[in-house]
C-alpha cells in the first residue's frame, strides 16, 4: 500500500493523520503551508458588536481570533457563525460555542466551500444586516482569498466587514523533513492536497509526475501546474478522502 503524504498545516493535520491511520494507511506529515497570527485591530470588538453573522474561513480563523470569541461569548449576545465545513465548526465548539449557532454545509450532500454555505444561509438573510468575514492573507501579496461570498452578500444589500487575523506563508522545514521529502519523491506515494495556496507555497521540489489526490477541481488545476499527476478529485470529507485513496491503491 502506498504511503500517504498529508500536506495540511501542522495544527490541522492531526485529525486527518489519525483517521487515515485507523483506515490502514501509512501516513507522513509534510506541511506545505504555515500560519502566523496577526495583532487584532483596535476596532475589532466594535465590528463584532454590530455583526449579525460572522463567517470564519477556516479553523485557523477561529484559532487566531479565539480571545475575541471567548470575550464576546461572556459579555454579549452571540451572532450566527457561518463556516464552510465541520473542521471549523469543531474549532468553534471547542471554544464553547453552541452547535445550534453554527451553520455549515452538509458534508455528505453539499460542497464544503462558499457556494455550499451560501445555499444554506440564504434563508437567514432577512435577519442579517451586517456580516463580518474573518480571514487570513498571503504573507507577500496580502491577498485574502476568494471574494465571491462577500460579493453575493453586498448584492443583497448586506454590509460586510473583513477582519484579517493571520498570514499564510511557506513552511520552514527541518533538515529531517527535507530528507524525508526527497526520499518520498523516489517512492510510490500519494500526496493529499487540500489547498491551492498551500501548493503554491510548498517548498521548491520536483513534483513532476507525483500522484496526488485533491479535494477540489481548482486545487487540481494548481497541482497540475506544479507537476503533480492528479489521480482523483474527491469531496473534502474525510470519508470521501479515504474512499478516494483506497481507489488509487
Amino acid at each position: 500500500m502506498r504511503k500517504v503524504i498529508v500536506t495540511r498545516p501542522t495544527d490541522q493535520a492531526a485529525s486527518w493523520l489519525e483517521a487515515l491511520s485507523k483506515a490502514g494507511f501509512d501516513t507522513i506529515a509534510l506541511p506545505f503551508i504555515e500560519t502566523q497570527g496577526l495583532e487584532l485591530p483596535a476596532n475589532a470588538k466594535a465590528i463584532w458588536e454590530t455583526s449579525d453573522a460572522v463567517m470564519l474561513v477556516s479553523a485557523n480563523a477561529v484559532k487566531y481570533c479565539s480571545s475575541l470569541i471567548k470575550d464576546y461569548k461572556l459579555h454579549h449576545k452571540l451572532p450566527r457563525f457561518w463556516v464552510t465545513g465541520p473542521g471549523t465548526a469543531k474549532a468553534l465548539i471547542n471554544l464553547g460555542i453552541s452547535e445550534d449557532l453554527i451553520d455549515y454545509p452538509d458534508p455528505e450532500h453539499s460542497s464544503l466551500d462558499s457556494k455550499g454555505l451560501w445555499k444554506l444561509v440564504q434563508t437567514q438573510l432577512h435577519l442579517v444586516k451586517n456580516v463580518l468575514l474573518v480571514r487570513g492573507r498571503h504573507f507577500q501579496t496580502h491577498h485574502t482569498g476568494n471574494p465571491w461570498l462577500e460579493q453575493q452578500l453586498q448584492a443583497k444589500g448586506i454590509n460586510t466587514h473583513t477582519l484579517v487575523v493571520y498570514e499564510r506563508k511557506s513552511p520552514t522545514w527541518t533538515q529531517e523533513q527535507q530528507l524525508v521529502a526527497q526520499k518520498m519523491l523516489q517512492q510510490p506515494v500519494i500526496w493529499l492536497l487540500s489547498s491551492s495556496e498551500a501548493i503554491e507555497l510548498a517548498p521548491e521540489l520536483n513534483f513532476q509526475g507525483q500522484i496526488a489526490l485533491v479535494t477540489h477541481e481548482k486545487i487540481a488545476k494548481t497541482a497540475e501546474k506544479k507537476g503533480f499527476f492528479v489521480q482523483s478529485i474527491v469531496h473534502p470529507s474525510i470519508e470521501k478522502v479515504i474512499a478516494g485513496l483506497k481507489s488509487i491503491q
